[in-house]
């Protein structure tokens, strides 16, 4: 044997056990990869999914309104937050085109009284705020919510086994349509759509952790803003809790 062949089958052998050991690195790097840990979830991210619209938004402050326990003093007279959401609602619906952005809703339209200038009050106990400064802190809320930045990030976990992340995971994936009844109109959403809803309600509401029994009871069974049942378009309609509770399995 030649010097020459001596080095090229060194050289051979050489470059055959690196590519061996370079087989072995990447199959057990992917396999890794492919891999889901079952005692953790696979992710930490907000339940609310993409960049909100000026429409999702304004409806966020309207449930917002509509759920919470504050008073909201309208030309001297005290009224509920869902009376006072579905008063300021009829008022957005009325401006039409006018309104297109939150700010604009919060100044034009959930600041002060159109008949007499006078500012509104949200009470909440014994402290009373002008409805514009009220409004604008929830909106910026609603905006972290929406930009995916939480106030409370380790709290708000949408995998499963989470009660929030498994009801809007099977909504997102939903092909269904779903509408709100009011005595005027009705309107309907996509899953998707009324996954976003819901879960904005739930991060304004503290993201708090929750069975997939607790969080259908209190997010997913009636529309905090219009006061009547979710539910799933067909002949006959479903309830959204109902359908939601067949669908989940145990």
């Amino acid at each position: 044997m030649t010097k020459a062949k001596f080095i090229f089958g060194v050289w051979l052998a050489g470059t055959v056990l690196l590519m061996s050991v370079a087989g072995v690195v990447l199959t057990k790097q992917f396999r890794r990869a492919g891999s889901v840990p079952l005692e953790k979830p696979a992710s930490v991210r907000s339940v609310v999914h993409g960049t909100l619209s000026e429409k999702e938004k304004i409806a966020a402050l309207l449930d917002d309104l509509s759920g919470s326990d504050a008073k909201f003093v309208r030309n001297g007279t005290e009224y509920s937050g869902a009376n006072a959401a579905d008063h300021l609602r009829r008022k957005w619906r009325a401006a039409g085109d006018r309104v297109t952005t939150a700010r604009e809703f919060i100044e034009l339209l959930a600041s002060r009284s159109s008949s007499s200038g006078e500012a509104y009050l949200v009470r909440d106990g014994e402290t009373a705020t002008e409805s514009g400064p009220w409004f604008l802190a929830r909106l910026e809320k609603i905006d972290r919510a929406g930009d995916g930045v939480a106030t409370k990030p380790a709290q708000i976990i949408a995998e499963p086994p989470d009660g929030a992340g498994t009801v809007l995971a099977l909504l997102r994936a939903a092909p269904e349509r779903f509408r709100i009844v009011e005595s005027d109109e009705i309107e309907f959403y996509s899953g998707r759509e009324l996954a976003r809803r819901i879960g904005l309600k739930h991060a304004l509401a503290g993201a708090p952790a929750m069975t997939v029994d607790e969080f259908v009871d209190r997010f997913c069974t009636t529309s905090s803003l219009h006061g009547t049942k979710y539910e799933v378009d067909g002949t006959p309609p479903t309830t959204l809790a109902d359908w939601l509770r067949a669908k989940v399995v145990r």
